[in-house]
């Protein structure tokens, strides 16, 4: 706890001060929040190289570019395979490799998720997936899924 302490004060000061706030401020209000598919889809232009990879991974699961209607068919699949089959595979249906998972958390009625071999880090955004029952992490490189157990 004395560790915890010693790095909480000098930023509890600089807040206390004003020092540095206008600045924290500022980088939370930039920051953009997307609720759902939709809105990650209609801003995927924007988006760095992964999170773009697995918008339009997911649009090619929900066959169609139209966001709106992809939102409608990605909201009713219980079971989304985003494996890293190798590009020579004609069957394969992902955009590029994923690593960023933050749109999968509004797709709350997933029961199973395939995430075979793709390089991922954080799986803090399907904390929120209730449902979610399966999911693969083979070839990931995830060794703690305690986050997923609560």
């Amino acid at each position: 706890m004395a560790y915890r302490k010693v790095l909480l004060k000098p930023i509890y000061l600089m807040l206390l001060t004003g020092v540095f706030t206008s600045r924290l401020s500022m980088a939370i209000a930039c920051k953009p929040v997307y609720r759902s598919i939709y809105d990650w889809c209609i801003h995927k232009n924007k988006l760095s190289g992964t999170t773009r990879n697995l918008i339009e991974t997911l649009l090619l699961k929900a066959e169609t570019n139209d966001c709106t209607l992809a939102q409608q068919r990605l909201s009713q699949m219980t079971y989304l395979n985003l494996d890293a089959t190798p590009l020579s595979d004609p069957n394969r249906v992902t955009a590029g490799p994923i690593s960023d998972l933050r749109p999968l958390s509004t797709l709350t009625q997933l029961k199973g998720l395939n995430l075979y071999h793709q390089q991922l880090t954080d799986l803090r955004p399907l904390a929120s997936l209730v449902n979610l029952g399966y999911i693969n992490l083979q070839g990931t490189g995830i060794t703690n899924i305690e986050l997923l157990s609560a």
